[in-house]
């Protein structure tokens, strides 16, 4: 064991020393240092305090590092759990998979994150219809390395991506369409985990199909009912996408019967259409799609031992409920209810309600493993009796077969910080509950309490039922008495889990193509192919103390408010699912509806914002704007006014007679290209670079450039002129640019004369 640092290591006599020495080279006017003189007294009191906090500091544990980082609102981290989207390939018959379902990556359990149902159909073309004609994608697609522009590389409006079928899709069920874009570009977006944050798409997408609609009226007006062929509309539940602008499923039903057509691509042959067509320009980078899949589910690393389930009573006899869980239909299940004290019984399964009476707790449960649904029927008063009405006061628990005991920890013997362990120690804490049974008074019956998680007891009275749980030994901890709640003594096992999961951890980042089996009881299901495309990500170690530390030190350069312009400029570079390149705060600046800066504000700032583009000068849209705009609002102070703008591009066109030495031959494409890097708004290779916001257009700077190009002998004539909003020229030729402008090239001519011919 490496021995700990000794920081108790100066004596007050030696700081007291050390001071008194600095004061002749500190402050010479300081000549009485006798220990009647206050600021020698002062002197003494600071090296006491130095030494007091020495002698704590050395005696930091990790109990109290730990304390110190709640009291900073920061705690380690759980191990995080890797994600994935998993496709689902072609079947004989439509399938539907529950949410919660298993997939396995050798020994490593996913599940599934959504429900999901399987189509038969098979995704067999992907063709772009751009203004320069039809393009097959299909290839570039199927090999999940190249990537291709869904609307071209112009996005112009009426653009469409058509996505052909082997077969109709079952109108009425939805569809999950799965969308990967290429990440290739200079900046990444940034990612927003709390799903607090939205893009406003200024670009629009008009997802329709190709079906048979019917018509009640002929064309002479008579009532006549018949079929036409048409593009209809579909029904979207969901666009994770939002528009095309990030990764993520688009969920959608058909509404009717889809028909085979043509594309009209040489001997194409007829298949099911669906089309994405472009009704709304106003992408900054058109999107380029690396795969597009069907019956695909996001699926996290992850095993559910054991879930619960909530409903509401009504207070009607025969009460009914549904669950469609994997856990509900493949588990062992239990069904408590909550009486008005807010105790929970256990009721009692039967096969049939006949031979109970009005007061019998009993329920019959129906498992339809056809329709992947559980079924839950309570009594009608007479036989069996009726659920009481509440809000969550009826719950489902499930066990999967691996819990045994149907999840008892063990019996509380009434003393103070009891221990009882968990089977599993990558158990998830935010998904454990945990009760406590109680014998009812006048009755062998057990009713039970639900006892709440909480990080420790500091906060804990003494009637609280609380619980913390230990992730380094597995363990849930009660409390003493005064901080916490004892658990009563049990008559038999009184403590008892009820909703666990265990997972997350680095195993989890599997390799594309590892998750392929899917876990049913039975051998059900097991013919189907499924795999991920794409390697997982996100799973993480439990975080360790110095990393907690660490990101400490991190979060405390990071901007939570917006004050300063630096602040503003961070926070909007940072905009959650956006590619920013620059970003510049000007404060007390407004421009009118002309583009011309306005008089001097108070309390107003401008945010100007230029988009990651293959454009040289990249407008951001109205949507892009307004989604810089929202996220700053939430961290600028109460009084300050936000605008987010986009920059004003000043045209700068260079005229000059350039001397060359003899014998030398420049071309004036060169010259033009050595400008056109100088006079750029953003830099290709590093989009955070290029012209500073606002700077003045000198001569002086193009006289340098062009003085520094191989074989210029010297500049014989040299003219600006600009165009642009707020755009002025100097009486020296300089070209003055407003405060939220940048430039870029426009004309460029050059006469090139040898110094031999003047």
């Amino acid at each position: 064991m490496l021995p700990l640092p000794d920081l108790d290591d100066r004596l007050f006599k030696e700081m007291v020393e050390d001071a008194r020495r600095l004061i002749p080279r500190v402050i010479p006017e300081w000549t009485d240092m006798n220990y009647h003189d206050p600021g020698i007294t002062f002197i003494d009191l600071l090296a006491w305090l130095i030494e007091m906090q020495q002698y704590h500091l050395n005696r930091i544990t990790v109990a109290s590092e730990l304390k110190y980082l709640q009291l900073l609102g920061l705690k380690p981290l759980a191990a995080g759990h890797a994600r994935a989207c998993v496709t689902f390939g072609k079947t004989v018959t439509d399938v539907y998979l529950p949410c919660g379902s298993q997939l396995s990556a050798g020994d490593r359990i996913f599940e599934t994150e959504d429900s999901l149902y399987i189509h038969s159909a098979r995704l067999e073309r992907i063709i772009s219809y751009t203004e320069i004609g039809m393009s097959d994608y299909t290839p570039f697609n199927n090999s999940r390395k190249l990537s291709y522009f869904a609307f071209g590389s112009q996005a112009k409006q009426h653009s469409s991506l058509f996505l052909g079928f082997d077969q109709p899709l079952a109108s009425g069920m939805p569809v999950s369409l799965s969308l990967h874009f290429a990440a290739d570009y200079p900046a990444a977006a940034e990612r927003d985990f709390s799903n607090n944050s939205e893009i406003l798409p200024t670009a629009r997408i008009f997802w329709k199909y190709y079906g048979i609609t019917c018509s009640s009226e002929t064309s002479e007006g008579t009532s006549n009912i018949g079929e036409t062929e048409a593009w209809l509309p579909l029904d979207i539940i969901k666009d994770e996408t939002q528009h095309f602008y990030k990764d993520g499923r688009i969920t959608f039903i058909v509404p009717g019967r889809m028909k085979a057509a043509k594309l009209g691509i040489g001997s194409e042959q007829p298949r099911y259409l669906l089309c994405a067509e472009l009704i709304a320009e106003g992408y900054e980078i058109p999107p380029r799609i690396q795969e597009i899949s069907i019956n695909t589910v996001p699926v996290i690393q992850r095993e559910t031992l054991a879930a619960t389930t909530s409903f509401s009573g009504s207070g009607q006899p025969g009460q009914r409920f549904a669950a469609s869980s994997y856990s509900a239909i493949y588990g062992n299940n239990l069904v408590q209810v909550q009486d008005k004290d807010g105790l929970w019984h256990y009721c009692r399964e039967c096969s049939d309600f006949s031979i109970f009476g009005e007061d019998d707790w009993v329920y019959l449960i129906n498992k339809d493993f056809k329709a992947k649904q559980l079924l839950i029927e309570f009594g009608n008063g007479i036989n069996g009796a009726v659920l009481p009405a509440g809000n969550n006061n009826v719950r489902l628990i499930s066990f999967m077969p691996k819990i045994t005991n149907e999840g008892f920890l063990g019996s509380s013997n009434g003393l103070p910080n009891q221990r009882f362990r968990l089977i599993h120690s990558f158990t998830v804490p935010n998904s454990l509950k945990i009760q406590v049974g109680k014998k009812s008074p006048g009755s062998k019956r057990m009713l039970w309490e639900d006892y709440q998680l909480v990080d420790n007891f500091d906060a804990s009275a003494s009637g609280d039922r609380h619980y913390i749980f230990d992730p380094e030994t597995a363990e849930i901890i009660f409390g003493n008495n005064e901080n916490g709640l004892i658990p009563g003594i049990g008559e038999g096992l009184n403590i008892r889990m009820i909703a666990c999961q265990v997972g997350g951890g680095e195993r989890g980042n599997v390799k594309e193509d590892e998750i392929n089996r899917i876990i049913i009881p039975g051998g059900q299901l097991e013919s189907l192919e499924l795999g991920n495309h794409f390697p997982a990500w996100g799973g993480s170690e439990r975080e360790t103390l110095e990393d907690s530390k660490f990101r400490l030190y991190q979060s405390m350069k990071k901007s939570y408010r917006a004050v300063t312009s630096e602040d503003f400029e961070n926070l909007a570079l940072n905009t959650p699912g956006l590619r920013v390149a620059r970003a510049k705060a000007i404060p007390l600046y407004v421009i009118d509806e002309t583009g011309h800066p306005g008089k001097q504000p108070e309390a107003q700032v401008s945010v100007v914002v230029v988009p990651v583009s293959h454009s040289k000068i990249p407008f951001p849209s109205a949507g892009f704007l307004e989604t810089v705009r929202r996220h700053l609002d939430k961290y600028r102070l109460v009084c300050t006014e936000v605008h987010v703008i986009g920059p004003e591009y000043i045209k700068v066109n260079v005229y000059g007679v350039i001397v060359v030495k003899p014998g030398f031959k420049l071309n004036p494409q060169k010259i033009e290209s050595i400008l056109e890097k100088f006079l750029q708004a953003v830099d290709n290779e590093q989009p955070s670079q290029g012209w500073v916001f606002g700077r003045t257009v000198y001569k002086g700077d193009i006289y340098e450039v062009i003085n520094r190009i191989e074989g210029v002998e010297y500049i014989k004539e040299l003219w600006l002129n600009a165009e642009g909003a707020g755009v002025r020229k100097d009486l020296s030729g300089d070209i003055q640019i407003p405060a939220h402008g940048l430039v870029y090239l426009g004309e460029c001519e050059m006469e090139i004369i040898q110094i031999s011919d003047l």
